[in-house]
């Protein structure tokens, strides 16, 4: 078996896409991040879903999570209203990382 048979389609956004509607798309399939990918279509890196969550759930939440309980939805619906206007690439990490790359003749092991 090689990495082309197991690829799948995967969903990518660029990083002008709306942030809102990646993390819609994030959540309407269930998906724990998304590619997001150059003007040019190369991917860039991976937005993932904890990253969303970091960008929209406020600090003193994050650093309590036993305050989570207390949000209701029409107050998650509003942080999530948050990203409105805000662009990918206004979400992704400061922190840049190398994209692992398998070529499509790899080997499973390779993978």
């Amino acid at each position: 078996m090689q990495a082309r048979d197991l690829a799948v389609p995967f969903p990518a956004v660029g990083l002008d896409s709306d942030a809102l509607e990646a993390a819609q798309l994030m959540a309407e399939r269930k998906l724990p991040g998304i590619v997001v990918c150059h003007g040019d279509g190369s991917p860039h890196t991976i937005l993932p879903g904890s990253q969303v969550l970091r960008f929209v759930i406020p600090r003193y939440v994050q650093d309590d999570e036993a305050l989570a309980r207390v949000i209701d939805e029409q107050t998650a619906d509003e942080m999530f209203a948050g990203l409105a206007g805000k662009k990918v690439r206004d979400l992704l990490p400061k922190e840049e990382y190398e994209l692992p790359v398998a070529k499509g003749e790899d080997t499973v092991m390779e993978v």
